[in-house]
């Protein structure tokens, strides 16, 4: 499944990055309509995560099941 072409950010981003082999915990990451909503437990990201942020506060974007789920840090 693809997810849609557009997604609208939380924060105002700082950068654009892209991090090909994170590993990243899905239940780090919300649905941006449903902040209870989140990835699966005991399940890592497998493809590329989007970084929006500076490396010490941004999102980082995943798409998984066709749909987008946030990760907000800082």
């Amino acid at each position: 499944m693809s997810c849609p072409d557009t997604m609208q950010s939380v924060n105002r981003p700082l950068g654009l990055r892209i991090l090909r082999d994170a590993q990243m915990p899905l239940p780090w990451f919300h649905s941006p309509s449903d902040l209870a909503k989140t990835g699966p437990v005991g399940r890592h990201t497998t493809g590329p995560v989007i970084d929006t942020g500076d490396g010490g506060i941004g999102e980082q974007w995943i798409c998984h099941d066709g749909a987008w789920l946030v990760h907000v840090y800082h």
